[in-house]
This record gives structure tokens, C-alpha cells and sequence, in this order.
């Protein structure tokens, strides 16, 4: 009877300890989609927006790009792709880096106005602080892989 017992105070101990964890990674994940919805909408605009995403930025990202580099990206993008129809989270990895801390990558494909193909979105937050903060991002037409010719 003791050991049943035991065995189920381990169970339930178990179940919400990995409840916990779930409600602070989906935490995390809710601060990392807000981040990312500013941004695209920051970035299919030519209004001045670097202020309000800034604050989102690492200190590299901030050092590498300033306001007239974020401008000139929001000029690119929107000349080259138009404004965004749609944007789906497809994937989320996390991965750790030379320092072993850990990173969200998330993986976004878009629909944009000018061009036909989709459009991958990825996204890098460091998350050690337990605040999401932008370390990179990347966005580009999907290529289509060629299957090497059979011999």
C-alpha cells in the first residue's frame, strides 16, 4: 500500500512540475510571437518605427543595425515583397549557442503581394534572462531544392 502510494505522490509530483514548465516556455513563446508581430508590421512600412522595435533588440543587433540600416531594410522589403498577406509559425527550435545559452529560433513562412513565392521569416530571441530579446533575423524567398540528376 505504501509503495502505491509512493508511486503515486511521484506521479502527481511529476504531472505538475511539467505543467509549470509548459505555462513558462508558453510564457516565453507569447512574448517572442508579440515581438515578432511588431516587427512585421514595423517592417512592411516605410514609416519610421526603429524606436518601438529597439527596445526588442540584443546589443549586437542594436549595434549592427541602427535607425538608417532598419530604414533601408524597410525600403528593401517593401520594394522587393510588398506588404505581408499572411505569416505562419511553422516551427520552433531551440538550440544553444557557443556559450551554451539557450536560443528560440522561430521559423515563419509569408505570404507577401509581390512575389509568388513563399517567403521564410526566422527569427532568433535569447531567452536567458527569461525575457525574449531579438539576437537575428532573416527573411527570404523559399528556393526550391534540385534533386541532383540521376546518374
Amino acid at each position: 500500500m505504501k509503495k502505491i502510494l509512493l508511486l503515486l505522490s511521484m506521479v502527481f509530483v511529476m504531472a505538475f512540475s511539467s505543467i509549470a514548465a509548459a505555462a513558462n516556455n508558453g510564457a516565453l513563446l507569447n512574448g517572442e510571437e508579440k515581438i515578432v508581430d511588431r516587427f512585421v508590421k514595423a517592417i512592411v512600412t516605410t514609416n519610421p518605427a526603429y524606436a518601438g522595435l529597439s527596445g526588442s533588440f540584443s546589443e549586437g543587433l542594436k549595434a549592427n543595425i541602427d535607425e538608417t540600416k532598419f530604414a533601408e531594410i524597410q525600403k528593401n522589403v517593401v520594394e522587393q515583397y510588398g506588404n505581408v498577406k499572411e505569416y505562419n509559425l511553422i516551427e520552433l527550435r531551440k538550440v544553444r549557442d557557443a556559450n551554451q545559452a539557450t536560443i528560440d529560433q522561430l521559423v515563419y513562412v509569408a505570404a507577401f503581394e509581390k512575389i509568388e513565392k513563399p517567403v521564410a521569416m526566422i527569427f532568433a530571441f535569447e531567452t536567458a534572462t527569461g525575457k525574449p530579446v531579438l539576437t537575428l533575423f532573416s527573411i527570404g524567398p523559399v528556393e526550391e531544392q534540385q534533386q541532383p540528376a540521376k546518374k
